[in-house]
């Protein structure tokens, strides 16, 4: 069992996520509340990440499965939300469209709001096709924004970072095959309809598959990682801030 992410609730309760569906919830004591597991005896099911939203007291769980027609995904498919209570009880489900496989890989957030948004893939291996996908707290898709495609470029990581008035950081890396322009640090900012009402490409940032981002009111922070010189095993990390410019 491995485990793909983590959050935590106000009251210190700890929520985990890994493979084969697994759910568990720890409470502030360090002892284990309950374990569920979603998967489906078809294929491989994985639970990508977890979010706990506060004002409707859910958690929200966000994974894959390899084949159709699993619990989760019963139509050409492969991306599934769901909403849980509490106790770990199923409520509500969706299934969408998306690619898990060999780096692409989806990422998900809640907004400000409370709402679940996804940034993943959704072209054939060679080639990309991000999109964005915003959906109501009942999981029903509310509005799906192209942020961008290639097929000389490698995407190594996607993220989303909820920003304040309910605008949404979306943030991949892109590195260049062929040797064309394009590669670096990409940046998106969407509104709450789905508009891109600003955006910036840092074609001399190179970033590997390890970065973080996050924001803080007008500032977006990026943790890079990195080898010193090729074929040793030193590792940096560096910390860059971006000032975002009004749209």
């Amino acid at each position: 069992m491995s485990t793909h992410g983590a959050c935590r609730n106000i009251n210190g309760e700890v929520f985990l996520c890994g493979n084969s569906g697994y759910v568990r919830k720890i409470k502030s004591d360090g002892s284990v509340a309950w374990d569920t597991n979603y998967k489906s005896d078809k294929g491989k099911d994985g639970t990508l990440g977890v979010a706990f939203s506060e004002s409707e007291n859910t958690l929200v769980a966000f994974g894959f499965s390899f084949e159709h027609d699993t619990k989760f995904t019963t139509k050409d498919s492969s991306l599934w939300l769901a909403n849980l209570d509490a106790e770990g009880n199923f409520k509500a489900r969706t299934e969408f469209e998306g690619i898990v496989d060999l780096g692409k890989n989806p990422s998900f957030c809640l907004s400000k709001s409370g709402n679940p948004l996804v940034i993943y893939d959704n072209a054939e291996m060679g080639s990309y096709e991000i999109y964005v996908s915003k959906f109501s707290k009942d999981l029903k898709k509310d509005w799906t924004t192209h942020i961008f495609d290639a097929n000389d470029l490698m995407v190594s990581r996607m993220s989303l970072t909820p920003l304040d008035n309910n605008y949404t950081l979306a943030t991949l890396s892109a590195f260049a095959t062929k040797g064309k322009f394009g590669s670096g640090l990409h940046f998106y900012i969407l509104d709450k309809n789905g508009s891109i009402v600003n955006k910036g490409v840092f074609n001399d940032i190179k970033v590997g598959p390890g970065f973080v981002a996050t924001a803080y009111k007008d500032k977006i922070f990026v943790v890079t990682e990195g080898r010193i010189f090729p074929k040793t095993e030193d590792i940096i990390a560096k910390l860059i801030c971006f000032k975002i410019n009004p749209g």
